[in-house]
């Protein structure tokens, strides 16, 4: 909650040493980025997922595993796409799948990158998360996040749920050890908690219908996330040369995430955060080292 900071080098680095690890223990060992898992392995007769089915490059290859398969796609993707179908309708029968599919999924979010042509000493920025939680005067949560999700941009900018991180801040060789200085830009990250349905309407459209409708929407979005940002950091005013926005749209396109679906551990991160918030009646701004 008090913010942290990246190994030195950037996050990548844990990724990194996480491959070097992996392949290390064995020499069969293989770490594969950008392979396209088509579905999961299981012997016939047999209910134990054994493997999967991976694209790589231009054909596909299984993959067989000694003690099992870890999906972290989500329960919804691994269930209605990666299991096989007659282990899968073994343990949910076609009723149970119907019922399941209408269960409605987490909220994602609208995503703003913002590019700061000033020093985070120039605006007032540490590093710590900011926290906009909407809240009333008696603390309570759910009425106002009921209220932005019926219609978030028609609500003042403090009902707006909100977090707001400078990365740039949190990686120390980013910070002083390029030139000795503190660097005279300063990278931020927001995170507005948004549904899915608010932009599928324009999944698949056309880019004249994106720039007729899409567009102006990511600019209502873009113009919501600046006023949160300039509120908690005003010396930014005039500084900001790049704000880029996301929605869950761009979510499922460059992560192959359906609707939005990126990592079930950060909505619950997120969901846990709140309720703590709010069990202790507390909207406030972190400030940390």
């Amino acid at each position: 909650m008090e913010g942290g900071v990246y190994p030195r080098g950037g996050s990548g680095e844990i990724a990194k040493m996480l491959i070097a690890t992996i392949e290390r223990n064995s020499p069969v060992n293989r770490v594969l980025i950008r392979a396209n898992v088509r579905s999961l392995l299981s012997n016939e007769g047999d209910e134990k997922i054994n493997g999967v089915e991976v694209k790589v490059r231009d054909k596909f290859v299984s993959i067989f595993c000694k003690k099992g398969v870890i999906s972290s796609a989500g329960y919804h993707n691994t269930m209605k796409y990666l299991v096989p179908k007659q282990i899968a309708s073994k343990y949910y029968p076609d009723d149970s799948l119907k019922e399941f599919e209408k269960l409605k999924q987490s909220a994602g979010f609208v995503m703003a990158t913002i590019g700061i042509d000033a020093s985070n000493v120039e605006i007032d920025a540490v590093n710590s998360n900011t926290w906009n939680i909407p809240v009333d005067m008696s603390g309570d949560l759910f009425g106002p996040m009921e209220e932005y999700f019926r219609d978030p941009l028609s609500q003042s900018w403090r009902k707006t749920p909100a977090f707001i991180t400078f990365p740039s801040l949190k990686d120390q060789s980013y910070k002083f050890e390029s030139t000795g200085q503190i660097p005279a830009t300063t990278t931020c990250q927001m995170l507005l908690m948004a549904d899915y349905e608010w932009f599928e309407n324009f999944k698949g459209s056309s880019a004249s219908e994106r720039e007729a409708g899409y567009l102006r929407m990511k600019e209502l979005w873009k113009q919501r996330c600046l006023e949160i940002f300039l509120h908690y950091f005003p010396k930014a005013a005039g500084h900001v040369a790049v704000c880029d926005i996301s929605t869950p749209l761009t979510i499922e396109n460059y992560l192959n995430g359906e609707r939005h679906l990126i990592s079930s551990i950060f909505y619950c991160f997120l969901l846990i955060t709140i309720l703590f918030h709010c069990m202790h009646r507390i909207s406030w701004r972190s400030r940390g080292s």
